[in-house]
């Protein structure tokens, strides 16, 4: 006889998704400061940054 699955409550479905969120985010600002650094050394790609230059 198997049980059937617990289903996860509101809050650890809420609390998964806000870590996923924060991951994205952490992810995201680490390449555009990466991306701003390496245009600062190499100013011949600066022109890829556009209007953030």
């Amino acid at each position: 006889m198997t049980l059937p699955p617990k289903t996860p409550s509101f809050g650890a479905l809420l609390l998964a998704n806000a870590k996923v969120l924060l991951g994205v985010t952490l992810f995201m600002t680490l390449a555009f400061f990466l991306w701003r650094g390496i245009a600062a050394l190499f100013p011949e790609i600066a022109w890829l940054q556009g209007p953030l230059g």
